[in-house]
């Protein structure tokens, strides 16, 4: 893939792999984290195990998995109350992964369930889920960068410096996922293979010629860029 050079006002975004990000350009711009399904486009086939096929479970785990990543931490509460002894607590959104009292199945096993039994059907959903990013999926996280090839290069290097801790240290993985130090770290706390994740950047506008009007601060546009996109959509890892 040629190095992205820049953006024109209206170019597409740029897509790079997680393995590809010293391709990115040494420009100012806004870039967004997406995570892929852990499932190749052949996992659909059948695969006998015991007699059975094995597959329609497969899809259905990795599915569950992938919506754990993208769960939200829980929100802490705060209330007053007479005599200065305050309420608190925290509430956590209903997840389609969690079994509820009396089932052993979770709710996306109960959609899922049947129509994963048939290898056509598998097929098609695989598909359809690996195509949803970034059109039909949720950032995990949308930053900006003064130069977008070293910010991601910080990123990466964060990433493989928790992945590190976590394999002495597995039980650190809920924490770091919600309350990582920064980007990397939380990346990794949420279990995503490196090669799993997936980069769109976009460069700021390129300035006008000096005699033709005053400079535009691209870096004040990208942050700007930056910060009404993170409110309207609320990236699931971002912390600011």
């Amino acid at each position: 893939m040629p190095p992205p050079t820049g953006n024109d006002p209206g170019s597409p975004p740029t897509r790079l792999g997680a393995l590809e990000l010293d391709l990115a350009p040494d420009l100012p711009g806004i870039y967004a984290w997406y995570a892929q399904l852990a499932l190749s486009e052949d996992d659909w086939h059948p695969r006998m195990r015991n007699g059975f096929d094995v597959a329609g479970f497969d899809l259905v785990n990795a599915i569950e998995d992938y919506a754990r990543i993208h769960e939200p931490a829980a929100v802490e509460l705060k209330g007053a109350a007479t005599y200065g002894l305050n309420w608190f607590g925290s509430i956590r959104r209903q997840s389609i992964t969690r079994r509820s009292a009396g089932s052993a199945e979770s709710p996306i096993n109960d959609r899922l369930g049947e129509l994963a039994a048939t290898a056509d059907n598998r097929r098609l959903l695989t598909q359809l889920l690996l195509s949803a990013p970034p059109v039909f999926a949720s950032p995990l996280y949308i930053g900006v960068a003064t130069n977008l090839r070293e910010r991601l290069a910080e990123h990466r290097a964060s990433f493989e410096k928790a992945n590190t801790l976590l394999r002495s240290k597995p039980e650190q993985a809920a924490n770091l996922q919600f309350l990582g130090r920064d980007l990397g770290a939380r990346l990794a706390g949420a279990g995503i293979p490196l090669e799993r994740l997936e980069c769109w950047i976009m460069t700021a506008p390129q300035p006008p010629p000096a005699d033709s009007g005053p400079t535009t601060n691209q870096r004040s546009v990208a942050q700007a860029a930056e910060w009404i996109v993170q409110r309207i959509f609320q990236p699931i890892l971002g912390r600011q």
